[in-house]
């Protein structure tokens, strides 16, 4: 039968007056069998993995805050989003580090509501202004974040980039407009053309 084990070693030496050597005497070892610790270590490693292979693989934008609003962890595509080259790079970093304040400003204010709450926020749609002046829009859904306590850490969020959708959105929308006008062009050559019609022919009759 195998086991993990914790083993210690203690020397025991005679005693002696100060500044003279001690002889050693006897050794005496502690062996504890530390099967359950070993186990809880490899779930907690086994989870660590399923939540590396998570964010490290999803497209979307997940991330993890303590209750200033500070980044404990993210995806890499939320890194990617940043900017940043590895994911690392934002602990302690907020909103505010990436984005306008039109826009960290109302998120940080969310996330404290959320806080206070422990209500989570689901579907938003915000629109993100970066630093250097681009626009993009996510679908944000954000949560309270709790420890084995039940207290209130921090908050986790998923965020899907829409900002092709937002695009094509607005490119519909502009084209419906031209429709719609083109459309009352249309009428309303009809009914000019209908109302010289109406004009020319009683004058066709007296000439």
């Amino acid at each position: 039968t195998e086991m993990p084990t914790l083993e210690n070693l203690a020397l025991v030496a005679d005693e002696a007056p100060p500044g003279e050597q001690r002889e050693p005497r006897y050794l005496i070892r502690q062996v504890s069998d530390i099967t359950a610790r070993k186990e809880m270590e490899e779930a907690l490693a086994m989870e660590r993995d399923l939540l590396h292979a998570l964010l490290d693989n999803v497209p979307y934008h997940i991330d993890f805050k303590d209750r200033e609003s500070r980044f404990l962890r993210i995806s890499r595509a939320q890194a990617e989003h940043f900017g940043l080259s590895r994911p690392e790079e934002a602990i302690g970093k907020t909103d505010f580090d990436f984005f306008a304040t039109q826009h960290a400003n109302p998120a940080f204010q969310a996330e404290q509501k959320i806080i206070r709450t422990q209500r989570p926020l689901l579907n938003l749609v915000e629109k993100e202004k970066h630093e250097d002046g681009h626009v993009t829009w996510v679908s944000t859904s954000k949560f309270p974040l709790f420890d084995r306590d039940g207290q209130v850490i921090g908050t986790f969020g998923i965020s899907r980039d829409i900002t092709a959708q937002k695009h094509a959105e607005e490119a519909r929308r502009e084209l419906e407009v031209q429709l719609q006008l083109a459309q009352r062009r249309d009428a309303s050559s009809n009914l000019f053309c209908g109302i010289v019609k109406e004009i020319s022919h009683p004058t066709q009759t007296i000439l």
